[in-house]
């Protein structure tokens, strides 16, 4: 449990631009936590029941007669490699499948979710043909990992069958020497036909294994994900007196580009005054306002507020006294009043419905 909550604080300080990119991060917080759990039930599985029952298995042959604990030896050395051979492959197909399956719910659902503009530009038939190419690659891979399970149960079944005839044999020539009683071939051969059952179980068990072990390498590099944007050992909080804004020769662009967005870029904002910032699309606009929240650092220059450097001090303090109104219409799956409160958590109830009606939006709200 503790590796959840863990997980969540990094990521929730992690820079904006990843979570723009990579929107999967959101379940591999419980993805990562499961696989830690699940990767210890089956190293508990597998080394306490197998490596008990197996043990004691050798240990009631052996002092039957140590020629009989010759089938199991040779059993164990061919099944160990096999599941060295098969099982990393299986955990292969099975990880291409997911990824089969979640791009073939992905187009379908990306379907659903604007079928009114589908109809709008009647793209009916090239969005099923669009979603029938994911249905045929998804295919593609369960046809891929079936073919694989198959020579895995016809291996697991030549070595069983083998365990058995060779235990069997082994024990009526032992009881044709006068070696061993006749109930020692019943017992010997009920313990290879058991081994049998088991060994299919440990199959798949090791590949779910394997499977974990890739999500937990997944959790882990999203785990060590540099985080660009941190504070200053001895940063303090932003002090607000007059609040004047100044942008100082500042150059900036983002990592995947060399062009700079912003360069030499200067603006003194006097406390109480109104400034528009207009220009093409692309040009800057929301990129000023990202630096002045501190969304990214910049490259030259200095931000100033109230002729304090915003790079040197915390930037929740920076964000809890900027008030922001995004063109981003989503909204928290939680109540209104959750979400209207959201940037000022102290709000009473009577400043809540002054801030509805200031947005025109208390009537509505009472009508839902």
């Amino acid at each position: 449990m503790k590796l959840k909550p863990m997980l969540f604080n990094l990521l929730l300080n992690v820079k904006k631009i990843i979570f723009v990119a990579f929107v999967s991060y959101m379940a591999k917080v419980m993805q990562t936590a499961l696989a830690v759990r699940d990767l210890w039930f089956i190293l508990a599985d597998i080394l306490i029941y197998v490596v008990i029952y197996f043990l004691t298995m050798i240990l009631v042959i052996g002092k039957f007669n140590y020629v009989l604990m010759l089938p199991f030896v040779v059993w164990v050395l061919l099944y160990i490699l096999a599941l060295i051979y098969f099982v990393p492959r299986l955990s292969k197909l099975s990880r291409n499948q997911a990824d089969a399956r979640s791009l073939m719910t992905g187009r379908i659902t990306d379907a659903y979710t604007n079928i009114s503009t589908i109809k709008l530009f009647s793209h009916a038939g090239r969005e099923a043909n669009f979603a029938k190419v994911a249905m045929k690659e998804f295919l593609a891979s369960v046809n891929n990992q079936m073919r694989l399970v198959s020579w895995i149960e016809i291996i697991n079944h030549l070595l069983s069958m083998l365990l058995v005839i060779g235990t069997a044999i082994a024990a009526i020539w032992l009881w044709s020497n006068n070696e061993i009683m006749v109930g020692v071939i019943a017992t010997s051969t009920a313990m290879a036909l058991r081994l049998n059952g088991i060994s299919h179980w440990v199959m798949w068990e090791m590949t779910s294994l394997y499977e974990q072990v890739g999500t937990l390498q997944d959790g882990l590099n999203t785990l060590s994900m540099h985080q660009e944007i941190k504070d200053e050992k001895n940063a303090k909080d932003l002090q607000i007196k007059k609040a004047s804004v100044s942008f100082q020769n500042i150059v900036f662009n983002y990592p995947a580009q060399k062009k700079s967005v912003i360069h030499n870029f200067s603006l003194h904002i006097r406390p109480g005054e109104k400034v528009g910032l207009v220009g093409r699309s692309g040009s800057g606009k929301s990129t000023l306002v990202n630096l002045l929240l501190r969304f990214y650092d910049l490259k030259a220059g200095v931000i100033m507020i109230d002729n304090q450097d915003i790079s040197k001090v915390k930037q929740n303090s920076l964000r809890e006294k900027i008030g922001m109104v995004t063109q981003d219409t989503s909204l928290l799956h939680r109540s209104v009043k959750d979400n209207i409160v959201y940037g000022r958590p102290n709000a009473t109830q009577k400043e809540i419905i002054h801030a509805a009606k200031r947005a025109k939006a208390h009537d509505f709200i009472m009508q839902l």
